[in-house]
């Protein structure tokens, strides 16, 4: 189980913040946590829901899927680079960006294979966000 805190430093890692066997210190830690909640919350508010909810340690194990930890550890380096003074790679830009298109894709497919829409009424659907395409606008 992959802990906060490992996700952090796996991030400051990826612009050589702290090298391989360093782990982040309290500062980063918490400083770390406060971004991570703050992106998840962004997130979820995209409806890329992973079961992640606010977290209050960085010891604590992160409640996101395994196969998301690459995404989101990407993601978290690129938005942690601007305070370290680190430049974000062409490369990291783009596994983070290829990532999170896989994290999106993975997530939407989920659920849409919940939404067993054949027993609705032919018009009565509605979309995620609550709007229907033949009332609303």
């Amino acid at each position: 189980m992959t802990t906060n805190s490992q996700i952090i430093t796996d991030a400051l890692r990826e612009h050589n913040v702290n090298p391989e066997g360093v782990n982040a210190s309290a500062e980063q830690a918490t400083h770390g946590l406060r971004v991570l909640n703050r992106m998840m919350e962004k997130w979820f508010e995209e409806e890329v829901d992973l079961g992640y909810y606010e977290q209050t340690t960085s010891s604590a194990t992160i409640p996101i899927p395994a196969w998301a930890e690459d995404g989101v550890v990407a993601q978290l380096a690129i938005r942690l680079a601007p305070t370290y003074g680190a430049q974000v790679s062409p490369e990291l830009y783009q596994s983070a960006k290829d990532s999170y298109n896989m994290i999106c894709r993975k997530v939407f497919n989920e659920t849409d294979a919940i939404q067993d829409m054949t027993i609705t009424p032919l018009g009565e659907a509605r979309h995620r966000l609550g709007r229907s395409i033949l009332t609303d606008v």
